[in-house]
């Protein structure tokens, strides 16, 4: 049926790190609006339900967010789950965290996985930001993508430790093939070298 096959042409990029501070929320938004500027329909999701911050990077104030679109009228209809996005200028659709972190335990897994199932019906490509931590959210967002950028820095061998662990995880997890690494330089006092990293 067409929104299998919709479904099945969509793209889930889900954007992760093993530590905060590497540029995981700048790289979600960037490539979120790059791919909109290119025609494309893009949703780009927060699932740092705690901290959260695309809205801010997106210099944005949502009314609403996942929270108030999952306890409102959290239905199968694509129309009612567009109507809690809000629209950038860059025409990129942004469903935020929540405003609060106490809020964030009401977010379900299994509703977050239906939510992207019915995304992928409607946008070309669904851009998702994550927290630094494993938790229910992350990996159902990580096992309904298409692809993993795993974001890891230069900055630190601490950074390396955490970002080889969650590699071996999520292979461990079935999920490696789907990971591409970036090294971002987030500052300039790095001691790090990509031959560090790739070793």
């Amino acid at each position: 049926d067409e929104s299998r096959n919709l479904s099945w042409m969509s793209r889930t990029v889900t954007v992760f790190g093993g530590k905060g501070g590497l540029g995981k929320t700048t790289l979600a938004v960037n490539l979120a609006v790059k791919l909109a500027e290119s025609g494309k329909k893009v949703a780009l999701i927060d699932l740092d339900l705690q901290f959260g911050d695309v809205s801010i990077f997106m210099d944005m104030e949502p009314a609403d967010t996942i929270l108030e679109l999952i306890q409102e009228s959290f239905t199968s209809n694509i129309d009612s789950i567009r109507s809690f996005m809000a629209v950038h200028s860059s025409g990129v659709h942004i469903l935020s965290a929540p405003k609060s972190p106490e809020y964030a335990e009401m977010v379900s897994a299994e509703k977050v996985q239906n939510l992207l199932n019915l995304l992928r019906t409607y946008y070309d490509f669904v851009v998702i930001d994550t927290p630094s931590s494993y938790n229910e959210i992350t990996l159902a967002a990580i096992e309904g993508s298409s692809n993993i950028l795993f974001v890891t820095g230069l900055d630190d061998i601490s950074t390396l430790k955490n970002s080889k662990l969650s590699l071996s995880l999520l292979k461990s997890l079935q999920q490696g093939d789907k990971v591409k690494l970036i090294a971002n330089k987030v500052d300039d006092i790095g001691s790090l070298t990509l031959q560090d990293v790739e070793e």
